[in-house]
């Protein structure tokens, strides 16, 4: 699957948030090429697990891993994430999940899977993250605008506490289309002092440059011809 600008956009942003005074322990729920994890290894002190249910994803991942001289600190295992039986919970769980529910289905049966609400939906998706997250724990989701209401919704069922919400439009003259979290559990310390920040950004201005805001987070990952 190519990799695309919303997804790099929201490993950039959950890199930007993570701390950086001691080692942690992640976990990346369909990691496709291992582009998530291994922005956070390069930019944070942190041992990745990235999982998913395609053989074929999983082979990429481990070689676009074993290319980066930072790649040891990420382990990629073919696992259906619903399997999954980590012996430890883990300190930043993120996830770029199936975002279309009920939309028109590709021939390519990987594509559906990786796209498409099939194996795994929302809800079921929180109540994994509830088990493996740490007390303490984040959990960081890129999903379509459209979805919003249904995650906001489910996650207050299930005890989440939304701490972090960005707005993504193309453009200003553009709606939303992505919308990126960070949720905690909603009797956590951290969750209890934080209060729920809404944000917006544009990833391009009006010229069609990329926007101030888009460059100050992927600037340690494009190299500058691609500001261009």
């Amino acid at each position: 699957m190519k990799v695309c600008t919303d997804a790099c956009l929201f490993g950039a942003w959950v890199a930007a948030q993570l701390p950086d005074d001691r080692v942690l322990r992640g976990l990346d729920i369909g990691t496709g090429t291992g582009l998530l994890s291994l922005m956070l290894a390069q930019e944070r002190a942190i041992d990745m697990t990235a999982i998913d249910i395609d053989a074929n994803a999983c082979k990429q991942a481990g070689e676009n891993a074993l290319a980066a001289s930072f790649g040891h600190r990420v382990t990629v295992q073919q696992m259906d994430v619903r399997a999954f039986q980590p012996s430890q919970s883990f300190d930043i769980i993120i996830c770029n999940p199936p975002f279309f529910k009920q939309s028109l289905l590709s021939a390519k049966a990987a594509k559906n899977l990786s796209k498409h609400e099939a194996a795994l939906d929302l809800g079921l998706l929180l109540q994994l993250v509830n088990r493996w997250m740490a007390a303490e724990g984040i959990f960081f989701l890129l999903l379509p605008y459209s979805r919003a209401d249904e995650l906001e919704k489910l996650a207050q069922q299930q005890g989440f506490g939304i701490t972090q919400k960005r707005l993504v439009r193309q453009t200003a003259v553009h709606p939303f289309f992505r919308v990126m979290y960070a949720l905690h559990r909603s009797d956590s310390p951290s969750a209890a002092s934080e209060t729920g920040v809404s944000t917006e950004m544009c990833i391009r201005e009006a010229d069609n440059k990329y926007s101030a805001d888009f460059l100050a987070y992927l600037s340690p990952f494009y190299l500058p011809i691609h500001y261009k």
